[in-house]
């Protein structure tokens, strides 16, 4: 099969919703050739591209390698974005992959990406199958990178690095060569350049081995999934991106296959939960404490609420985020977009998903405990948490639900509640801030 075949195959096997494709592209070899291929195939795949790169503000050719990356874009017609993250030469390889994520989501959502389709290629998944032997892991993590996992799609797990090189050298694409690929510095390349080629040499077998290992451990990872689906009495949901089960029903199963469905959740709701982070979530089930949130890896989180367990993924929200001039943001499951305005054109609302406010002092940010808003046409200030809980908003998105400030004092909860203060006046400088949910959310 060709190059060509396989991604056209995989897209469409892999891709089920509608719009285009945001591929990341770092400028290296595989991810050139992944783009050249997707711009060739694209009256067969059928979907729009659009390029995305993250710079991670690492190596001293960041900028140069970003420049090159938009100028092959342009070449291939295609609109390219760019993100500078400005991790700084002691990132480590945790850092900066988290960091690259929560970019590319973020362009995604801009995008309205259907999904983000990345490079990884075969040796990829020996390398992460043979990371993870050295560690210890379960079923779930020998079955190395799967080709979707929420929104990332992987059409070239099958296709070997040297394949890839070949045909960008073949092509003539600008490859750069990130020096971080063999440094020994981070763990991967050891393992790259190290451990792989000397184990493979004094175990013919290996690569081959470890090949079937992780075909198995999908296998029984299916099984198991499968059983989440199955057993009636769990009465399984999935929404937004989460997935919830009678947590009575689930600790009442034999320890080891709660242990196992748990981590079959917090596959489904987008991360690779270990043994460790499983019995937690169980031990948390078994407390059953309303009102709390039990954080984990990847930004994941468990709520118990109704008799319900709860494994879904906090969305992110800045910090703080002054807002003045144009701009944009996604902002807990939201899409935020402002611009300055003359004059207000429409009559404030008290559940809009706009506001037009004085400019000056205006800051984003997540909800925090203690939160007060008037609400607009009110008689009294009300706690947010109760305007939140009464929109049944979950602890899990709660925790990163956006509000407005101005000059330290709520004026708008997003989607639900604008205050009765800082309304629009005439002869004021004003700003329009429209909100629209993103599938994240």
């Amino acid at each position: 099969m060709t190059l060509a075949e396989r991604v056209v195959r995989a897209v469409r096997r892999l891709v089920r919703r509608p719009g285009p494709l945001l591929v990341a592209v770092s400028g290296g070899a595989d991810s050139l050739a992944l783009l050249h291929l997707l711009r060739r195939t694209r009256r067969l795949h059928g979907r729009a591209l659009v390029v995305a790169h993250v710079d991670h503000g690492i190596h001293p050719d960041s900028v140069a390698v970003a420049g090159r990356v938009a100028a092959f874009a342009a070449t291939l017609g295609l609109a390219s974005h760019r993100v500078t993250l400005a991790l700084g030469a002691g990132a480590s390889e945790t850092a900066a992959r988290r960091a690259r994520r929560a970019a590319l989501l973020a362009l995604a959502d801009e995008a309205g990406a259907a999904a983000i389709v990345t490079a990884h290629h075969a040796d990829d998944q020996l390398e992460t199958i043979l990371m993870r032997v050295a560690a210890g892991s379960g079923v779930f993590g020998l079955g190395g990178i799967r080709a979707r996992a929420g929104r990332f799609v992987r059409p070239l797990l099958g296709v070997r690095r040297a394949r890839l090189r070949a045909y960008a050298d073949r092509h003539a694409l600008p490859v750069w060569d990130d020096p971080a690929n063999a440094n020994p510095r981070h763990l991967r390349s050891r393992v790259r350049t190290r451990a792989l080629p000397a184990l493979a040499a004094e175990l013919p077998g290996l690569l081959g081995g470890l090949d079937r290992l992780a075909r198995h451990a999908r296998a029984e990872s299916r099984a198991l999934a499968a059983v989440l689906d199955v057993h009636a009495p769990l009465e399984v949901r999935r929404a937004g991106g989460a997935v919830s089960v009678r947590a009575a029903t689930l600790l009442a199963l034999p320890a080891d296959l709660a242990l196992a469905l748990v981590c079959v959740m917090g596959r489904d709701a987008g991360a690779q939960l270990g043994a460790r982070h499983a019995r937690a979530v169980l031990q948390f089930a078994a407390a059953a404490r309303a009102g709390k949130l039990l954080p984990l890896p990847d930004r994941l989180a468990a709520e118990v609420r109704a008799g319900r367990l709860t494994l879904g993924r906090r969305s992110d929200v800045p910090e703080r985020l002054a807002l003045a001039g144009a701009g944009g943001c996604t902002a807990g499951g939201w899409r935020l977009t402002w611009a300055p305005v003359p004059e207000a054109t429409q009559p404030e609302r008290r559940e809009a998903l706009r506001a037009t406010v004085p400019t000056g002092g205006l800051v984003v940010r997540a909800w925090r405990p203690g939160d007060r808003i008037l609400p607009l046409g009110g008689t009294g200030s009300r706690p947010v948490c109760r305007i939140l809980g009464e929109a049944g908003i979950s602890l899990m998105h709660r925790m990163a639900w956006p509000v407005l400030e101005r000059e330290g004092e709520v004026i708008w909860v997003v989607g639900l509640c604008r205050s009765g203060r800082a309304l629009p006046q005439g002869g004021e400088s004003l700003l329009t801030i429209e909100a629209e949910r993103t599938r994240a959310g």
